[in-house]
């Protein structure tokens, strides 16, 4: 006769383990809830009460740096003044509201730059709200050609006139990061003029924006890469209060990527390629005024710097150094560097303008657009000769630091045009203002 199988013995122990794993999870289950949002509003109101101290010292700042500075009254009294050209922009709605708003965020940014940076190291001085680290302002001769067509021949651009000049090089960045991290690079152009060369007033006087203009010279501003990363005012307004925002820095990242992904992809890569670029020297780079402006009466035209010395960068400094690309132009310009002698120029550039064949308003108004016309005309009106210098000491180090440089400082024969450009009117007079009252000092050019 066959036995019945064995019966499988239970552990009443291990039953009883079950069932007490069972409610202790049955317990967690039960307080995660509580204990997440306890811990999620302790984390609210703790940064809640570390942004109001921080808006404290901020507003510290505010009002010993931005005073009486009424942002929206200069807006108001800038765009009641402002006569558009009807047959090449576009005044957007609203857009004054959105110029105020871009001038507040860029004035905050600047005061909460400012802070973190005097929390390190109280005798910082505060910095310009881009193009924040310069590798060095140089002296220069602006010579215009000889022999320049009469349609040409206009405003400062006079045949065989030479203008002593200013130039600032410097990496795009509102921090000054090491220049072995990828950035744009920037190029501005001040021409001074003698007692006899004055073209005309500045046109930012016309909003009493005493700080911009200056009877005595002309800017040129200029960046490495053709076209802006965004259209327009709008675009720009959005694209700051991402990045100027006190959102937490995952926040921004994830803000970032979607202003860009999916609608403005090609702006995107044109922001990447920007702020992603590397060079080995300053002397010899391209550089573009990205934005459009008139030239004389009926052209629209941007501006073109290009290097026709050909020699590579310096020697004997790394790029794995912070300060490369300033350490490298110090060689190259230094005195007897390259057997120069002190009246030959070290570096080269010349002076070009990119004439729009038909422009429209889109030309204008879209600062990301290419300018690709077959008719399009690159019309060289004048070149830059730097010569051997030092330019690596304490006082120039300081007025570099204190100059102030802007589009608007300018005559009205190459005034800027296009809604970024009419942004910058404001956002650069604030930005150079609040740096001077931050800083204590008065106009240093």
């Amino acid at each position: 006769m066959t036995e019945p199988p064995e019966r499988t013995s239970v552990d009443g122990s291990a039953i009883a383990r079950f069932f007490q794993a069972v409610e202790r999870s049955n317990h967690v289950f039960r307080i995660a809830p509580a204990y997440a949002f306890r811990s999620l509003r302790g984390w609210i109101t703790g940064n809640a009460a570390e942004k109001r101290q921080i808006r404290a010292v901020e507003r510290d700042y505010e009002d010993r740096a931005i005073g009486p500075l009424d942002i929206a009254e200069l807006t108001t009294a800038f765009y009641d003044g402002y006569k558009a050209d009807e047959r090449f922009e576009r005044i957007q709605h609203d857009e004054r509201r959105k110029i105020a708003h871009l001038s507040d965020l860029v004035s905050r940014g600047i005061i909460r730059r400012q802070r973190e940076l005097r929390e390190e190291d109280e005798s910082v001085m505060a910095l310009r709200a881009q193009h924040a680290k310069h590798h060095g302002c140089v002296r220069a001769r602006f010579i215009v050609e000889t022999k320049l067509a009469d349609e040409y021949s206009v405003g400062v651009f006079q045949p065989g006139q030479i203008y002593d000049a200013t130039l600032r090089f410097s990496n795009a960045h509102g921090s000054r990061r090491p220049d072995r991290e990828g950035d744009g690079r920037g190029l501005a152009i001040k021409l001074n003029f003698g007692e006899d060369q004055r073209p005309g007033s500045p046109i930012a006087e016309r909003w009493g924006l005493t700080g911009v203009g200056n009877h005595a010279e002309q800017d040129f501003l200029l960046t490495d890469f053709p076209v802006f990363f965004v259209d327009d005012i709008t675009e720009y307004d959005r694209f700051l209060t991402i990045t100027e925002s006190n959102n937490p820095s995952w926040l921004i990242a994830i803000r970032f990527i979607l202003f860009f992904v999916p609608m403005r992809i090609r702006k995107g890569l044109s922001f990447f390629r920007l702020f992603r670029n590397k060079i080995d020297s300053t002397l010899n780079n391209a550089y573009h005024s990205m934005s459009p402006y008139l030239f004389g009466k009926d052209k629209v035209v941007r501006y073109l710097v290009k290097p026709t010395s050909l020699e590579g960068p310096a020697t004997g400094v790394s790029s794995e150094s912070a300060d490369f690309l300033r350490e490298r132009m110090a060689i190259q310009l230094a005195p007897g560097s390259n057997g120069s002698s002190g009246a030959e120029p070290v570096a080269t550039f010349d002076f070009c303008i990119q004439i729009r064949a038909n422009p429209s308003a889109g030309d204008v108004e879209r600062a990301s657009r290419a300018w690709r016309d077959e008719k399009d005309r690159t019309v060289r009106l004048g070149r830059i000769e730097i010569p051997p210098q030092e330019f690596d000491t304490q006082s120039c180090e300081y007025r570099c630091q204190n100059l102030v440089f802007s589009p608007w400082n300018c005559i009205e024969m190459h005034r800027p045009i296009g809604g970024i450009n009419r942004s910058r009117l404001l956002v650069y007079f604030i930005s150079a203002t609040l740096r001077r009252r931050m800083n204590m000092v008065e106009r240093a050019d």
